[in-house]
């Protein structure tokens, strides 16, 4: 019979095993292992048969009343008897008690088996993303500065205006570290506490920059298009400033400012596939 329990230290032997090598690349619980492990906003699950683990998940907590689903993997040896779904049941269930609203995750729009699953527990597509990339590169960086806790308003005012055009963004427009959420005051504040947003002195637009697994990762783009311009320089010259050769770029479909993508010689990443999030109201 499965059951679930919260991941300990002693499990990331076992959990690594199998959680290694999902994809060609790999897979990046190794690197989040350590942090979901100590995430005082989540819980990592463990589904458990017969004294073994046979599958993980991870819950984060975004707000009061969102949450962000990820990390869902199940042993190879024990797929199609039904863990990826008691792994969800049990974090919908999780989040019931919590009290959330409202749960999310992403998923590529090539995992059909995975989109088959959330839809039958009542999941809606609300936005598609894409991911451009190229490498980095020694630029000026003048005309930005680092967004604080004073710009929250005016930026989120400034995100706002943009999604009324975009369904993507008017769904889960607050985006960074590979979650969305919904464009709010909890939302920008979040992004400015855990990456770098960068605004100009007149505040006419701004963006987000994190240092990824192997990436510079530049997203959540808003506003006036000289703005954003100066924003991806910043973020192709930190990421070369670093010694990282690779910039990766986050954008909705039907992003607004496509010009500057072929300004900046940005490539689509992976012509086969774009990102889903899907969302449930709890």
């Amino acid at each position: 019979m499965l059951t679930f329990k919260m991941v300990q230290p002693e499990d990331k032997e076992e959990i690594l095993s199998f959680t290694s090598n999902t994809w060609e690349w790999g897979d990046y619980i190794p690197y989040v292992f350590d942090e979901w492990l100590d995430h005082k906003n989540g819980d990592f699950i463990k589904a458990v048969l017969d004294n073994k683990i046979v599958g993980i998940s991870h819950i984060g907590y975004l707000s009061d009343w969102e949450a962000w689903l990820e990390g869902l993997r199940v042993h190879p040896d024990y797929r199609h008897i039904g863990v990826g779904t008691f792994l969800l049941d049990v974090s919908l269930e999780t989040l019931k008690n919590k009290g959330i609203r409202v749960a999310r995750n992403a998923i590529i729009s090539t995992n059909i088996a995975s989109q088959s699953l959330v839809k039958k527990r009542g999941f809606e597509l609300v936005g598609e993303f894409l991911s451009f990339s190229r490498e980095t590169t020694d630029l000026d960086t003048d005309g930005i500065r680092k967004a604080d806790i004073r710009d929250i308003e005016f930026l989120l005012n400034i995100a706002r205006e943009e999604a009324k055009n975009n369904s993507s963004l008017a769904k889960v427009g607050a985006y960074w570290n590979w979650e969305w959420q919904e464009l709010s005051l909890i939302a920008i504040e979040r992004m400015i506490k855990g990456a770098l947003v960068l605004t100009d002195k007149d505040i006419k637009g701004f963006g987000v920059i994190r240092e990824s697994m192997d990436d510079i990762e530049i997203s959540s783009l808003y506003g006036d298009p000289e703005v954003i311009r100066k924003i991806i320089a910043y973020g192709l010259n930190l990421g070369y400033k670093l010694g990282i050769s690779k910039c990766m770029l986050i954008i909705p479909e039907g992003w607004k400012h496509n010009r500057i993508l072929e300004d900046f010689d940005f490539k689509e990443s992976f012509e086969d596939y774009t990102y889903l999030v899907f969302e449930k109201i709890i």
